[in-house]
């Protein structure tokens, strides 16, 4: 009885950091992280396209200090609505221009002036309303456009490094 005290203690003491850090590891996983600012984690950085006739906002510090706010809809990146208000900074993309890829990671992206149509990895996810940010990861791109309606649209697909 007292051997087995002893070795239960044993891997008790063993166990214990080796479960503390899943834990502390799946927090991080699991829960909403600023993007990291000017670089990426791993892999190709996020980029965006700008082929519609429209104005589009990119930042490529969404949840770090800067001097705007954005009302991001897909908060962790998905296809289904988890809102993130946080701060960021704006920059204007052009039509025909592009921004990100390389060391530079574009984080999310809106039409400030006019609602859009947002496709996700190919889940059509619907309207967005002008100035609310779609979310994309270090390892997607996103491509804005006019689509076959006559409307703003952006699709954001994995980039393939």
């Amino acid at each position: 009885m007292i051997k087995e005290e002893a070795l239960n203690k044993t891997i008790r003491r063993l166990a214990m950091p080796i479960i503390s850090t899943l834990v502390a590891s799946v927090a991080v996983i699991a829960s909403p992280s600023p993007a990291l600012a000017g670089g990426c984690s791993w892999g190709p950085c996020g980029e965006a396209q700008n082929n519609s006739p429209w104005t589009i906002h990119t930042t490529e510090v969404l949840g770090t200090p800067g001097p705007h706010w954005c009302d991001v809809w897909n908060g962790d990146g998905g296809t289904t609505p988890s809102w993130w208000h946080t701060t960021c900074e704006q920059k204007t993309l052009a039509p025909g221009n592009h921004r990100g890829g390389g060391n530079v990671d574009v984080d999310a992206v809106t039409f400030a002036d006019r609602d859009y149509v947002v496709k996700v990895r190919g889940t059509l996810v619907g309207w967005k309303t002008k100035g609310v940010w779609t979310r994309l990861h270090d390892y997607e791109h996103v491509v804005c456009f006019k689509n076959s309606n006559g409307d703003p649209m952006c699709e954001v697909f994995f980039s393939i490094a």
